[in-house]
């Protein structure tokens, strides 16, 4: 196997960078990264052929994936995933991101649950445009997809969070660059997340991807406890605890050298065996460990420099607010509140996007946070300001039980979906505005995948529902598989029990009466107890 190594003494620190007086950190300009201006370039001179014929836009499938670009459901139709780094939205990149959109025509941006923001509905020739208008801005796709390091999750609450052990995001954000920084280097079998959590509460789904670094304290000093080999989808596995008490300062030596031991491990004939968990099945969990940690080591011996962390700071004057909403959450910064927005299916159309630009901008040091679950905070709020928001968005961020279901875009838009999620989704919906909000409570939050990729995370949500095809009385019928009582946290993620099968039509009212028994007392969320409550709804 070819050496991608030859890195030296790689530093955070000497790339290009600027002052960023909002966030009071420097961060790493990505866009002026050679190996990503080439990338843009390479695009457009491979997607000309397509679209002059000279080539089949199959043969280049794999060069789309990995610059963001996947085709639609729809013929002619393409998705453009743009990398926001651990989430962390400027307002500036926000507003670039709606002109280009607007400019173009596109039919609705998508905001994902890896804290991306998407471009939905463009044609091939399109995305060059968008690509090449980003970059501009200082905005980039390369990784987005395809066998790549994608976005890195990190908590989106991180460092205003009362929960917090300590502000991960500093850790993230200098491990994306870091990432940005050798992006080339990367010769992958298939995909490599890694996620940043500042709580016990795992908002970030450390527990449960590739790579997680999960913040812990003990006795005043800082650390991450690490896992690794995670993963949802086929064949789900928690991640393992590699390291009880990795040292702040030594991340980048994690990341390098599970990078080269996924490189060297990999499988690259059997796409469905290439993640990183299915290394660990393999080499088990104890002689996996022992690898890394060798790996690490020569990393090590090597040399990379320590990430440049640049620690922000909160130093806006509050305000206090007196009411009580759902989507207002009080940080730990005295006076200081965030907005919670999460749009249906995490859909905005260019003109609610637009809207949230100019909100945005009209609040002094306003940060904006992506969540793992479709949705954004606006943050570093005054009383005044939150209020505000809060009545600007109204129409946007949904309430109640529809605040807590999240939904991949399914077989409508997604080429491997197998069942409408969305259209799910808005079923549920539909049902529930009737509901009574005193009922819709007591329903916990709620994750619709259209396949068994996972996109929801359905498979460590409390209830998870993955939508396959199904053949009932010689009819092929829409099913969800219902899964409960996943979870994850501080001790390692869980995955959900799967109940069974419900018929795609079904679903909405077995969710009210689910809550209505939940209300009531007279029903627990256990596999038995909800067979026997349903019967034959449950097959």
């Amino acid at each position: 196997m070819a050496d991608y190594r030859n890195l030296q003494k790689i530093s955070v620190g000497k790339i290009s960078c600027r002052k960023d007086d909002k966030m009071g950190a420097k961060i790493v300009k990505h866009s002026e990264i050679e190996a990503v201006i080439q990338s843009v370039q390479n695009y457009k001179e491979k997607v000309n052929e397509v679209l002059n014929e000279k080539e089949e836009l199959k043969n280049i499938k794999p060069l789309l994936g990995g610059m963001g670009v996947y085709e639609q459901r729809e013929k002619g139709t393409f998705m453009l995933r743009v990398r926001i780094p651990a989430g962390v939205c400027e307002v500036k990149w926000l507003r670039s991101i709606y002109e280009i959109g607007k400019e173009v025509g596109v039919r609705r941006f998508h905001l994902t649950s890896r804290q991306d923001i998407q471009y939905h509905g463009l044609t091939l020739a399109q995305t060059i445009e968008v690509k090449e208008a980003l970059l501009k801005e200082g905005l980039v796709t390369k990784g987005g997809g395809g066998n790549s390091p994608r976005n890195i999750a990190c908590s989106p609450l991180s460092g205003v969070d009362s929960k917090d052990i300590f502000d991960v995001t500093p850790y993230a954000l200098a491990s994306c660059d870091f990432i940005m920084k050798i992006i080339d280097s990367f010769h992958l079998p298939r995909k490599f997340k890694i996620a940043f959590a500042s709580s016990k509460e795992d908002t970030s789904n450390t527990t449960v991807t590739d790579l997680g670094f999960m913040a812990m304290e003990e006795d005043g000093h800082k650390y991450f406890k690490v896992f690794v080999g995670g993963g949802l989808g086929r064949n789900p596995k928690p991640g393992i605890v590699f390291e009880e008490k990795l040292e702040l300062q030594e991340i980048l030596y994690v990341i390098q050298g599970l990078k080269e031991l996924f490189e060297d491990y990999g499988d690259y004939e059997n796409r469905n065996k290439a993640r990183i968990r299915y290394i660990v099945e393999r080499l088990g969990e104890e002689a996996f460990k022992a690898k890394l940690h060798d790996y690490i080591d020569k990393v090590k011996a090597r040399g990379i420099n320590e990430p440049i962390i640049n620690e922000i700071t909160y130093n806006k004057k509050g305000t206090y607010l007196s009411i009580n909403n759902e989507r207002l959450v009080s940080q730990k910064q005295e006076g200081l509140y965030g907005v919670y927005v999460h749009p249906f299916g995490g859909y905005l159309s260019v003109e609610e996007l637009g809207r949230i630009v100019e909100m945005a901008e009209a609040v002094e040091d306003v940060k904006i946070r992506l969540t793992m679950d479709q949705g954004f905070y606006m943050l570093n709020l005054n009383g005044e300001e939150a209020e505000r928001i809060l009545a600007k968005t109204e129409t946007l961020g949904l309430t109640d039980i529809m605040s807590k279901l999240v939904a991949c875009t399914g077989a409508n838009t997604c080429q491997i979906g197998l069942a409408a999620s969305e259209e799910l989704a808005g079923s549920i919906k539909k049902r529930f505005d009737k509901v009574p909000k005193e009922v819709q409570v007591w329903l916990p939050a709620i994750h619709i995948s259209g396949c068994q990729s996972s996109c929801s995370a359905h498979q460590i949500a409390v209830l998870g529902f993955c939508g396959s095809k199904k053949r009932i009385n010689d009819e092929i019928k829409t099913v969800f598989t219902l899964s409960i009582n996943g979870s994850k946290g501080q001790a390692g993620a869980k995955l959900g029990e799967v109940v069974g099968d419900l018929l795609m039509e079904d679903i909405p009212e077995f969710l009210e009466k689910l809550a209505i028994g939940l209300k009531k007392g007279e029903i627990e969320l256990e596999k038995e107890v909800l067979k026997k409550q349903f019967g034959p709804k449950i097959m």
